[in-house]
């Protein structure tokens, strides 16, 4: 059987540390591997570059061995670190495009599960985790968690998956089940229903509860419920069911995420405090 793998990107950050003790939880529990990458993405001229330092102002090689020399050092101490002492890690430091590193590495490693450190949806243009966190959710080739907060796998007993009720809903269904039976969660599917009609609500029913008899779900429950606006309505479900984990089905065809309505999911990736588990169908 296939050894799990785990990419976990940082640029040393808090969130980054969150995901990083996240993606630990998981691999002991799925005896996988984690592949820890740092890029150093240096831009000659602007305030300061993804490690917090000052760049200088031209472009110089001694300065961007010393960036590379202390993102060496900082990943060889966070991979000593007694907590990840009993699991296989490996790391990797490298200067690049950070979205376009981690691209490659997810195909050259054939990554299964990335988990990636968000702050947020204020200031994304100047982070490494930030902008590049949505575009890895908008392009990447396997489930993707992203953490915002301090999180334990132990923790997450209710995930929610919000769903349209295309056919490809049940292909990422049978992905996210491969966390759901490992966690003993909870699943919640959920359609957004923006007409209130009793009639179409108990056809999405319907629909929900055959879908969850295709992918062979256990452990779940469906839902309809009404809103004008599908992010708003998932976010309420969310807090009044202490839901513990939302997850998401994007689409690369126009490179935006879409679920319900354009943009849903990024905007959910931004602004949810909790976990938010995307996976791409590309078309």
């Amino acid at each position: 059987m296939k050894t799990m793998k785990i990419l976990v990107p940082t640029d040393f950050s808090e969130q980054a540390t969150f995901a990083l003790d996240f993606s630990a939880e998981l691999a002991h529990l799925f005896k996988a591997q984690i592949h820890l990458i740092h890029i150093v993405e240096y831009a000659p001229g602007s305030t300061a570059d993804i490690t917090g330092i000052n760049p200088v102002e031209h472009f110089d090689s001694r300065y961007l061995m010393q960036l590379l020399d202390g993102a060496k050092g900082r990943m060889e101490e966070i991979s000593a670190k007694a907590r990840y002492s009993n699991i296989e890690m490996t790391y990797d430091v490298s200067v690049g495009n950070a979205f376009t590193g981690i691209t490659n590495t997810i195909t050259e490693m054939e990554v299964d599960l990335i988990v990636m450190g968000s702050k947020g949806s204020s200031g994304l243009a100047a982070l490494f985790i930030g902008s590049n966190t949505e575009k890895v959710v908008r392009n990447a080739a396997c489930p993707v968690v992203t953490i915002k907060n301090h999180t334990s796998v132990h923790d997450i007993k209710e995930i929610l998956f919000a769903t349209d009720l295309e056919d490809y809903a049940e292909k990422a269904i049978h992905q996210l089940k491969v966390l759901q039976e490992k966690l003993g969660a909870h699943l919640h599917l959920l359609k957004i229903n923006t007409i209130k009609d009793t009639a179409v609500d108990a056809a999405f029913l319907h629909r929900l509860k055959l879908l969850a008899n295709q992918c062979g779900l256990t452990n779940y429950s469906v839902h309809v419920i009404y809103d004008k606006v599908e992010e708003l309505g998932i976010k309420d479900f969310a807090t009044q069911n202490d839901i513990d984990m939302i997850a998401l089905v994007t689409h690369g065809r126009s490179g935006f995420l879409q679920l319900l309505s354009a943009s849903v999911a990024e905007d959910l990736v931004n602004h949810a405090s909790k976990p938010v588990w995307t996976y791409l169908l590309n078309d």
